[in-house]
């Protein structure tokens, strides 16, 4: 069907960005789409059809459909008589409106550039990006704006408006994906290559946080498996250290084309886990593998230095080498992303590996596990036990275990820390976080309170990069203030499988009543909440582990909620005269995590970066997450140790130095 010929009266278009867009990001993306968020009320602000060449007629929906090449919940518009053909499309936008477009559609961003939207063609036009999108289009009916782009009778006065800023908001109706499985039954060990029977002193339900349903058992291992995994791993070493780096790499790669190959499987299960959205889950997941990826490049990062003729026919060189067997403990919050930021390069150097996932959400990182067996890596290289505190101080205080990468809350951080490093261990513990999001009066709105959004309640505000509290500067505050009200009021909750939510639960009923308990001393403490969504759960009819999102103002640096890591969607607003007074307000607090400026000076972002004792510093950016060719750390109570996880100081952590002087006669 070409385009000219679809029907020219009021309605709606929907692209669905296919296979296409898996090649432009090089991973599937959250699925809503872009064009369908463009009201016809407001004209959609400097977007311009400026080609449309039809490659081919794919068929009717209904067709497509049933072969699967169009997923079914992509589409909420009519599908009566509706057909979808192959274009390529030349777009031209101007910049920030193509921001305005990409939120309403509820994508950050940062996405546009994957999108292709600021991936220019060679060829310029001053003030915008031009850029190829291959899509499908649903042609259903067509706006009158559309048809008049089409037919090149564009009213430029309209298409140039520039739309007011608008309020965060998630779309409406529903998109709900299926489950990987309803129940993943009872978790077993991998121990020297083989999924073994736990003899487990117990078994704990694993619970999906958005439902309250048990969807696993995971066993309570005793420190006799601990020892079982820990014997594998040493002997495993023997033979995985003297294993060329090139084919550790090539595990590594195939690991990672496996981890491509069920993206979408481990994002479900993630949120299946930890509650999550869909969108949070899939960007965990692509960090997950971004830091397989670069551990691949163990052959460039793993390599020494040497000097010829130190000395009159002597040279020096200084080489790495693996060193044994390493625990790694992993937090509930990212259950995939953040042992990655450990056990690719622990096995890329030729270590080996015991991991001890959170028992809350063990299910993405046995599935990771079973990969790395498909993928060729030897038996014993990688194993998995599950447990609780027991499994954990039997990985601290196994003599064969030669270091210990940890993430969790400052207290257990410190617990670990001091316990492995009195039996001589390695050790690398990160720990909480108390980040402050600092407003300049410059700062561009509509990108801050997005990013703002995002850091405070991605997740459920259950990360150690979450911000927690906004510093307004000077005249910031009233339009701060009332827009991340404001967006709080509208945020979705549910399920995160629906693809419409903004937020799901915290990770369990402990949580919810920690939170809800950090609301109440808020508002003892003096604090006006201004968003106070703490009956959501009952509100709205939800099943899980629900605490909606809660704003207060009038916070006070002495406050319990201004010093301490809730671990919930809860911000709170502070005022401040100037950049030095909140700078101060942050240097006062025992973590050091992270923290971020919005701000158009230059001046303000760089006195920020130098100033401010944080490890992850965002310059107009809500979660300042390093990718994996950065380390990840923070100072303060935030990290205990001295090398960081992920980029170069991780594989410094994971070997040894050996010099060798030599001289030949």
């Amino acid at each position: 069907m070409p385009l000219e010929a679809a029907p020219a009266h009021r309605a709606e278009l929907t692209l669905v960005l296919d296979v296409v867009r898996r090649q432009l990001l090089g991973r599937q993306l959250c699925t809503r789409d872009v064009v369908d968020h463009v009201r016809e009320d407001d004209v959609v602000p400097e977007l311009l059809f400026e080609e449309l060449d039809v490659v081919e007629e794919v068929g009717p929906i209904d067709a497509l459909l049933e072969r699967r090449v169009v997923p079914r919940q992509l589409l909420d518009v009519p599908q009566d008589d509706a057909v979808v053909t192959r274009l390529q499309l030349l777009v031209r936008l101007h910049a920030q409106p193509a921001q305005v477009l990409l939120r309403r559609a509820g994508l950050r961003e940062e996405r546009a550039c994957y999108l292709g939207l600021a991936r220019p063609e060679p060829r310029r036009v001053p003030g915008q990006l031009v850029a190829a999108l291959p899509c499908l289009l649903l042609v259903h009916r067509t706006p009158p704006w559309l048809n008049g782009a089409i037919i090149g009778q564009r009213r430029d006065a309209d298409l140039l408006r520039y739309n007011a800023p608008r309020p965060y908001r998630n779309p409406g109706g529903t998109r709900v994906l299926p489950e990987v499985k309803a129940n993943y039954g009872k978790l077993r060990n991998l121990i020297n290559g083989e999924w073994v029977e736990p003899d487990a002193s117990g078994w704990l339900d694993v619970e999906n946080p958005a439902t309250t349903g048990v969807i696993a058992q995971v066993p309570l291992s005793t420190p006799s498996e601990v020892n079982d995994a820990v014997a594998a791993a040493k002997q495993a070493f023997l033979t995985w250290r003297e294993t060329p780096p090139v084919l550790r790499a090539r595990s590594l790669f195939t690991l990672k084309g496996l981890m491509e190959q069920h993206f979408e499987e481990f994002a479900r299960t993630i949120v299946q886990e930890h509650g999550k959205t869909i969108e949070d889950a899939r960007g965990e997941t692509r960090r997950a593998i971004e830091n397989v990826e670069v551990a691949a490049g163990i052959p460039t990062l793993m390599q020494g230095y040497g000097l010829e003729n130190i000395a009159p026919s002597i040279d020096a060189e200084a080489v790495r080498q693996p060193i044994g067997v390493f625990g790694i403990i992993g937090p509930f919050n990212f259950p995939l992303m953040v042992p990655n930021w450990f056990i690719p390069y622990a096995i890329a150097t030729g270590n080996t590996v015991v991991v001890k996932p959170s028992e809350q959400t063990p299910l993405s990182q046995t599935r990771m596990a079973e990969l790395a067996l498909e993928a060729g890596i030897p038996a014993g290289v990688l194993n998995v036990v599950h447990g609780a505190k027991d499994a954990v101080d039997a990985l601290l205080e196994h003599p064969d275990v030669r270091g210990i990468s940890f993430v969790g809350s400052s207290p257990v951080a410190r617990y670990v820390y001091t316990k492995a490093s009195a039996e001589g261990k390695r050790v690398q513990c990160g720990g909480g976080a108390k980040n402050f999001l600092v407003a300049m009066p410059d700062a561009h709105l509509d990108s801050a309170i997005d990013n703002m959004m995002g850091s405070i309640f991605g997740a459920a505000g259950q990360r150690c990069l979450a911000g927690s509290v906004v510093v307004t500067v000077g005249g910031a505050y009233e339009s701060v203030r009332d827009r991340l009200a404001e967006g709080a009021r509208n945020l979705k909750l549910g399920y995160g499988l629906d693809e419409t939510v903004g937020m799901g639960p915290v990770i369990s009923q402990r949580s919810l009543d920690r939170v809800l308990g950090y609301i109440d001393k808020g508002v003892e403490e003096g604090a006006d909440l201004i968003v106070d969504r703490r009956s959501a759960r009952q509100d709205e009819e939800l099943a899980g582990y629900f605490a909606g999102p809660c704003v207060f103002d009038g916070v006070e640096p002495q406050m319990a909620i201004a010093r301490e890591e809730i671990f919930g969607p809860v911000a709170g607003i502070m005022r401040a005269d100037s950049l030095d007074e909140a700078i101060g307000h942050i240097e006062a607090l025992p973590f050091g995590n992270a923290a971020s400026i919005f701000t158009a000076s230059g001046a303000a972002a760089r006195e920020f970066r130098h100033r401010v004792t944080a490890g992850n510093i965002g310059v107009n950016v809500g979660v300042a997450a390093p990718m994996a060719f950065f380390p990840f750390g923070g100072m303060k109570d935030s990290f205990f140790g001295t090398l960081h996880a992920q980029g170069r100081e991780v594989v410094d952590f994971f070997t040894d130095r050996k010099v060798v002087i030599s001289r030949w006669f």
